[in-house]
């Protein structure tokens, strides 16, 4: 067991399993596992150059599996969490190829959101390496065997 930063959850198990229970009364909805997905979180300060010069500061986090970005408003909140490395998922992406990522993520959003003509300057002001927490959850029929995967954050799920 270790202790790793992981994204503060706004869904506990006992959240997760009402708000199913919701959806469909007659399903007896069981959490079997928690896993953690990886994540990268980059911070940026962001100066376009032209005649509307802008500063801001502005994040993403890029996807630690298949490097895909979005962006946030604002960082996200951590806890320090003991996990066991059986409930992680493995990352694709070291920081460097996150970071690379997050640049050109970065490049395309901010010339878009900002109306820029020009590339923006990027300057790192801030890198984190984290963990989103997931909760698997079976229907509790054997013969169908369906999984979900709910985000503890959004309380979104997907079927696995």
């Amino acid at each position: 067991m270790r202790l790793a930063k992981v994204q503060k959850e706004s869904y506990d198990e006992k959240e997760v399993l009402l708000h199913l229970k919701e959806i469909e009364e007659n399903i007896d909805f069981k959490v079997i596992h928690k896993i953690y997905y990886p994540y990268f979180h980059f911070e940026f300060n962001v100066l376009t150059k032209g005649l509307m010069k802008k500063k801001i500061t502005s994040g993403c986090v890029i996807d630690g599996v298949n490097g895909r970005g979005a962006l946030i408003d604002c960082e996200p909140g951590f806890n320090q969490t003991p996990i066991e490395a059986d409930q992680t998922i493995m990352e694709e992406l070291t920081y460097g190829n996150a970071g690379e990522e997050a640049k050109q993520f970065m490049y395309r959003s901010t010339s878009i959101k900002l109306k820029s003509m020009s590339v923006p300057v990027l300057a790192l002001k801030k890198k984190t390496f984290f963990y989103r927490p997931f909760y698997v959850v079976d229907d509790g029929d054997e013969c169908s065997n369906h999984l979900l995967t709910i985000d503890s954050i959004t309380g979104n799920f997907h079927p696995i």
